[in-house]
This record gives structure tokens, C-alpha cells and sequence, in this order.
């Protein structure tokens, strides 16, 4: 076997017979899981960040949780085994461990400060001095965040004027920033 050694900057070499089977997942699946997602070049990518896994960073993901699985088989809706290519993919430690045993659709559903503001139900204050200034600025977000660093917001105003939701308004107006340059609208 060729060791691969991710932190050597020169060492591009694929890791393809680098890649270790899970213990609980049978041979003749782990080939089909080879095919379908070991890439041309000898990677297998993330499916959630699509970056490339070393032998230390990859691990194998379930789609349908074991869990919901079961509860899908026991309920009659789905037979066999968890443990298929295709309820199989390949994602790094760190993303796997941070998705738990949610499945898949966890990550495309909309959270609390993805919800589209309600403009008029805001007081001329969050939405002139907190909501806008994000989105006025949005293009400064897409530059580090660490040039971002010591730049505060600091919400001075008259008492009743609102800056307790404005802090709310603040993360709406960040959030609705940050994707309107990742869809490139700005």
C-alpha cells in the first residue's frame, strides 16, 4: 500500500486502495459503493462539501438513517438492510458527525434566520439601521471574516426604538447577506 501523507503539500497521490471498509458494511457493497462514488482520479469527494477525502478524513454516511430505517422497515415500508450502496455516501468525519442521525433532508430545510424578514412588521430602526446595513454591505461579507474583525454594530438609539429584535433583525440581515452572495445577487 502507498502511505499517504495529506499534510506534505507535494504528495497528490490518489489513496484509492487507501480507503477502508467499514466494519459493518458488507464486501460485495463496498464494491458497489467504490463504483459509484470513487472518481477517475483515485478521490472520493464529500457529498455535502464536495471536497476531497484522505483516508483520515472519510467516512461512510447514510442517507436514510439506520434509525428511520428500521422504524421504515418495521412499518412495512422499506425491506433489507440500511447498509446498501445506495443508501450509502461518502463524507468527511467532521460533516458526518455533525449531521447525526438526521437524514439527508435536514440539511436543505429552511432554519429560523433563513425565513424571509417580514419588512413591515419592523420599526423604522431595525430595518434602517440593522437589516439594511447587511444587505447594503452584503459584498463585504464575501470577503474573510477575520477582515470583517473589530468592525462592531452597535445599535445606539433612544429607549422603545427597538434593539432588543433588532439583534434579530441583525442575524436575519446577515443570513439573507450571505446567501444573496451565494446565489451571486449582489
Amino acid at each position: 500500500m502507498i502511505e499517504f501523507n495529506r499534510n506534505k503539500p507535494n504528495d497528490n497521490r490518489p489513496p484509492c486502495n487507501d480507503y477502508r471498509k467499514p466494519t459493518w458494511l458488507p464486501l460485495d457493497e463496498w464494491k458497489k459503493f467504490l463504483v459509484k462514488f470513487l472518481q477517475p482520479d483515485g478521490w472520493l469527494y464529500c457529498a455535502a462539501t464536495e471536497c476531497r477525502l484522505s483516508k483520515l478524513d472519510f467516512s461512510v454516511d447514510h442517507i436514510k438513517s439506520r434509525h428511520v430505517w428500521e422504524e421504515h422497515v418495521a412499518n412495512g415500508l422499506l425491506v433489507g438492510s440500511p447498509d446498501v450502496a445506495q443508501n450509502l455516501q461518502p463524507m468527511h468525519r467532521r460533516v458526518n458527525s455533525s449531521k447525526g442521525i438526521r437524514d439527508d433532508n435536514y440539511w436543505s430545510s429552511r432554519f429560523f434566520f433563513d425565513r424571509p424578514i417580514n419588512r413591515d412588521l419592523l420599526r423604522v430602526s431595525q430595518c434602517d439601521y440593522t437589516f439594511d446595513v447587511f444587505q447594503h454591505h452584503a459584498s463585504a461579507f464575501s470577503s474573510s471574516y477575520t477582515l470583517l474583525n473589530g468592525k462592531i454594530l452597535t445599535p445606539v438609539q433612544i429607549v422603545g426604538a427597538g434593539k432588543t429584535i433588532a439583534m434579530l433583525a441583525a442575524g436575519m440581515g446577515l443570513n439573507a447577506a450571505a446567501n444573496s452572495i451565494a446565489t451571486g445577487l449582489t
